[in-house]
């Protein structure tokens, strides 16, 4: 009898496991400058004029698998990775493995793309319109931290800041000029995590806080297919329209972005979520606005 219940258990044990989907962790790399008019100018592909600044930056991989890159920004940016480095006078179309415009919404673009490890590339941010400057911020995700090292430095600017995050933390990383920050929240859906009422959707509820009112961009980076909502105030599961502002499925492939106009001093409540039920693993949300957003796990 011993013996039998012993493997009924271990039969449902496994059961249970592979009904689970544990998804692998994500790391976050970011790196924050400015184009100003001291940089060189060239003639952005598909442009209409020879006037757009530009910053080349190389990339260094230490893992190979698929990376996601998104800028943010007040200006509206025009990106692309190039396989092996670049000048503005060598020009190749062929050596291009990615271009966007505003695939990453707000004018922004963002891209997805496979990169091997030890491979030299270099990702090129330029603007759409030319002659525009402005600071800038680059949000990467992949299997493994990026490395970025800055090819074009114009005389007149101060170093760039470059901030990498992969631990279960905040932090934030603030351009030149002050006008965008990048903020980060690293967090992690468990079995431990709570569940909605008779469901078996797991959540995290993360308080949000800003010191200045403006327009925030709140995305989620994962493996994840993720699900989100903002409340202003608390947050209660057993009545989930309480509350609730806004509610974000799949902006961007498997992320959210949520852009909300956040009043300072006011508290605020991001759930985070998945659409498929008993999915765990490690997820990233990026705040970007006019200052830091303070997250605070509930």
């Amino acid at each position: 009898m011993m013996k039998l219940t012993i493997v009924f258990l271990y039969t449902l044990l496994c059961v249970t496991i592979s009904a689970m989907r544990i998804v692998p962790t994500i790391h976050l790399s970011n790196y924050s400058s400015e184009l100003s008019t001291e940089y060189e100018t060239f003639y952005r592909p598909e442009g209409f004029s020879s006037g757009h600044y530009y910053e080349s930056i190389q990339i260094i991989i230490k893992t190979t698998g698929s990376y996601d890159f998104q800028c943010a920004s007040n200006m509206d940016t025009y990106g692309f990775i190039y396989n092996g480095s670049f000048t503005r006078l060598t020009y190749e179309p062929r050596n291009f493995i990615a271009r966007d415009n505003d695939r990453g919404g707000h004018n922004q673009f963002q891209f997805e793309v496979q990169l091997k490890a030890g491979g030299i590339y270099s990702l090129v941010v330029t603007t759409y319109n030319s002659g525009a400057t402005g600071p800038f911020s680059i949000i990467a995700s992949g299997p493994d931290d990026i490395s970025f090292v800055r090819i074009d430095i114009p005389r007149a600017m101060e170093s760039t800041t470059v901030t990498t995050t992969h631990h279960p933390s905040s932090s934030t990383t603030v351009s030149i000029s002050n006008m965008i920050v990048s903020s980060n929240y690293m967090g992690e859906l468990t079995l431990a995590s709570n569940k909605y009422p008779q469901t078996e959707l797991y959540y995290q509820a993360i308080k949000i806080e800003v010191n200045t009112t403006g327009t925030y961009d709140l995305s989620s980076r994962s493996y994840i297919d993720a699900y989100g909502c903002l409340y202003e105030g608390s947050f209660n599961p057993s009545f989930p329209f309480t509350n609730r502002l806004v509610c974000i499925d799949n902006y961007m492939g498997i992320h959210f972005n949520i852009r909300y106009i956040l009043q300072a001093k006011t508290s605020y409540t991001l759930i985070f979520t998945t659409h498929s039920p008993n999915t765990i693993g490690s997820f990233m949300i990026v705040g970007t606005g006019p200052d830091k957003v303070d997250f605070i796990s509930i």
